[in-house]
């Protein structure tokens, strides 16, 4: 069984978005309650579509159409006709399958998309954003500019100082970090991080991590100092 299903079962199906905590959450439901993702017809045609539509002050008619067990594309319809932004895949980890969401991130008064793709054992949420661009008409998708970065790991924004804040965990003997970015013309330029690396630490003697401290210089990293425990 795919646990995929979770999330999406066989058609036919109800979509809607649940709104909680200023986030709502677009689901997919079967009418049938023991139906199986793995039993869609994919290589007959069968698919499962949700147009909906992003508020602000111009809306933006959005769709995501699943056409296979692996991936959902996202669309959005420009000059007339339907146009596909991403292509968004996932990782089902421990039974938690990804989530679809709409939200205003940055605060200016219109509704974007974010896609938590997946998660991992320490509880990282890995999740891209689309922010909704009124005076383009269309979304484009969040980037940091050291390393054209566009998946952000529990990313977190402040709308007073324009601060995106982003957190990773490991686990004792991984590398953990915290970010800092500006959010700058729907760009994430770079201000501090703190690396905190442990993959060569000893499990007798606790010590051999490296911490590492970055600063934003010109919209890249550039390492201010390594401490060794």
């Amino acid at each position: 069984m795919n646990y995929f299903r979770l999330l999406i079962f066989i058609i036919p199906f109800l979509a809607f978005a649940q709104e909680k905590n200023s986030i709502q959450y677009i689901d997919f439901h079967s009418v049938e309650a023991d139906g199986e993702f793995d039993s869609i017809a994919w290589n007959q045609g069968d698919k499962i579509r949700y147009e909906f539509d992003l508020k602000g002050s111009k809306s933006i008619k959005c769709a995501l159409t699943i056409n296979n067990s692996a991936n959902i594309v996202f669309d959005q319809f420009l000059k007339d006709k339907w146009q596909t932004i991403d292509t968004l895949t996932y990782n089902v980890f421990a039974d938690v399958t990804p989530a679809l969401m709409i939200t205003d991130f940055d605060s200016d008064g219109n509704e974007d998309f974010m896609y938590w793709s997946h998660t991992n054992v320490n509880g990282n949420m890995w999740i891209s954003i689309y922010l909704n661009h009124p005076d383009k008409h269309k979304l484009l998708k969040l980037e940091t500019t050291p390393d054209d970065e566009d998946i952000w790991c529990d990313p977190t924004y402040d709308p007073e100082t324009r601060i995106i804040s982003t957190r990773s965990v490991s686990g004792n003997y991984g590398i953990s970090a915290e970010s800092t970015y500006r959010l700058v013309n729907k760009v994430a330029i770079p201000i501090y991080k703190e690396e905190s690396d442990n993959t060569k630490m000893s499990s007798i003697t606790g010590k051999g991590g490296i911490i590492k401290i970055y600063n934003g210089v010109k919209g890249k990293w550039k390492l201010k100092k390594k401490v060794k425990n």
